[in-house]
C-alpha cells in the first residue's frame, strides 16, 4: 500500500469536483494511493469463492481529493 499526497491550489481541481473541497491551510490536497486486496471474495456466500478466483487478487490505483458536505467529510475520487 502507498499513499503520495499532493497539496494543490483549489482553483485547479475545483471545477471537475461536484462538492465543496475540504481544504488544509488553504490547499486542496489530491492523493494517489495504491494497494492491494488479497482473498475477495463473496461473504454472504462462500459456496460461490470459486467466481472470484480470476480476480482473488485484484490491484488498486485511485487518485482522490478530500471534500465536505454540510458538515461531513468525504472522498472525491476523481480515477
Amino acid at each position: 500500500m502507498g499513499f503520495v499526497h499532493y497539496a494543490v491550489d483549489p482553483d485547479t481541481i475545483q471545477s471537475h469536483v461536484p462538492l465543496p473541497l475540504d481544504l488544509w491551510k488553504g490547499r486542496a490536497v489530491v492523493s494517489l494511493v495504491a494497494f492491494t486486496m488479497n482473498r475477495l471474495r463473496l461473504a454472504r456466500w462462500p459456496v460461490l469463492d470459486w467466481t472470484f478466483l480470476p480476480i482473488r487478487t485484484t490491484r488498486f490505483l485511485n487518485l482522490r481529493t478530500y471534500v465536505q458536505n454540510d458538515g461531513p467529510k468525504g472522498i472525491f475520487f476523481l480515477k
